[in-house]
């Protein structure tokens, strides 16, 4: 009996492993929650002012992969666009249809870990700060993609970057550290693209080379780190950060490379910044207040002069202010203004001292679920002005087609009107495919 029973346990034990995990591996699916998502954009863009010929016709793909299992997610995804106006029409020249006909960039690509009272997501990723509409002010975090001015949606003009994002929630506050090992900067428009500065009109007896840095290289005195704090007071949303790290924007050293034939170059460089800063949202009937300060010291500023192109340094004090009046339901109206101050200036300053901007915003339903948007922005100091205006069709609930114009008028010199030529008119259709 003795022998019987030893065997029957050798038995039933290995059927009891086996039943456990055909349980177990039952149960596993159904805690990992896959879901895809991707968007398909298509955009057929004519130039308005001068000459009506094609600005842009542009196809490009998002694609995003998620996987949650409990409180742990990983995503991973990417950027595309293929670019065919730059090819297609004589305004651009050949080195312009080489660089920038094409391009693909990761999207979010992290592993987050996610309770109630801390958040830490590592990888690729955006980390926003500011609360304004229209325009980066506080959005100091992540690098841009300037190449279209930074109109339309302003996601998909931030870029993701590595970095070690985290965040602790108490009862009633919430602290951020963000680190990032590798600093990426702005992707900045080509010249010879619309958007492009003219640096060839600063050096017009020879050939000019601009060049600028993607990255820099991953060492500890590279690195760049920040802390936010947020918390409620009186009913008001506050947040302070604190920020350093290199500027995202290039400033470009001058060098005259071939006295014969005339030839230099401007290389971009990105100087090690600091920003401190302040946020508010505060929400009185029928009104939401928006408030952002910050300054940011150790910036460096162009200037341009005959036979001379030098930066020097400055500080930058911004200050904006936003209402919204939220009473007409399903739209959203507002005014908000803004001023950047350089605490010096030089001969020749790209840059002027004072930059006051003011921006009016209304979006809402028009009919059966179609939507207007506009935008207008107006610089005081210079005159010159960006309208942005969007209709949105709902086609089905995956397509979307989209009615737009952007108008920058001004002086040859102004914020806006330097790029008047760049104005377009444009057509956008846009597919979803979501939750597969």
């Amino acid at each position: 009996m003795k022998n019987s029973s030893t065997k029957n346990r050798w038995l039933i034990n290995p059927l009891r492993a086996l039943s456990l995990l055909v349980l177990t591996s039952s149960a596993f699916p159904a805690q990992l929650v896959f879901d895809t998502r991707m968007e398909l954009n298509s955009r057929l863009a004519y130039h308005l002012m001068g000459a009506s010929d094609l600005a842009s016709h542009r196809h490009w793909l998002e694609f995003d992969q998620k996987a949650k299992f409990g409180e742990w997610t990983a995503i991973a995804g990417f950027r595309a666009f293929a670019e065919v106006a730059y090819a297609s029409n004589s305004r651009y020249n050949l080195s312009v249809a080489q660089s920038e006909s094409s391009d693909i960039m990761p999207n979010d690509i992290y592993v987050q870990y996610k309770n109630p009272s801390f958040v830490a997501k590592v990888g690729y990723q955006q980390v926003v700060w500011g609360e304004a509409f229209g325009f980066y002010f506080a959005d100091v975090v992540n690098p841009k993609d300037t190449r279209d001015f930074g109109l339309g949606d302003m996601n998909k003009q931030r870029l993701t970057v590595p970095m070690v994002n985290l965040k602790y929630v108490f009862s009633d506050a919430a602290v951020q550290l963000v680190y990032i090992p590798k600093p990426y900067f702005n992707r900045t428009a080509a010249p010879g693209t619309d958007f492009g500065n003219v640096y060839s009109s600063l050096f017009p007896q020879g050939k000019l080379i601009v060049s600028d840095e993607r990255t820099l290289p991953l060492a500890l005195n590279n690195g760049e780190f920040g802390v936010r704090g947020s918390t409620s007071v009186g009913g008001v949303d506050v947040g302070a950060f604190y920020f350093n790290y290199h500027d995202r924007s290039p400033n470009y050293r001058f060098t005259l490379t071939n006295p014969s034939p005339l030839e230099a170059r401007l290389d971009g460089f990105h100087p090690r910044i600091q920003t401190v800063g302040v946020t508010a949202t505060a929400e009185q009937e029928p009104f939401l207040y928006r408030l952002e300060a910050l300054s940011t010291f150790g910036k460096q500023f162009d200037a341009a002069t005959a036979g001379s192109y030098t930066s020097y340094p400055a500080n930058e004090y911004v200050g904006v202010l936003g209402v919204d009046y939220t009473k007409i339901a399903n739209w959203r109206m507002g005014v908000q203004v803004s001023e950047n101050y350089l605490s010096q200036t030089a001969a020749g300053s790209i840059a002027s001292q004072s930059r006051p901007l003011v921006t009016l915003h209304a979006s809402g339903p028009i009919f059966r679920q179609q939507n207007l948007e506009v935008i207008f922005s107006y610089a005081p100091n210079d005159g010159s002005s960006l309208t942005q205006l969007r209709y949105m069709v709902p086609v089905s609930s995956r397509i979307e087609l989209l009615f737009g114009a952007d108008m920058l008028l001004g002086g040859a010199q102004s914020q806006f009107g330097r790029f008047q030529s760049a104005s377009r008119g444009y057509v956008l259709l846009k597919g979803y495919l979501m939750g597969t």
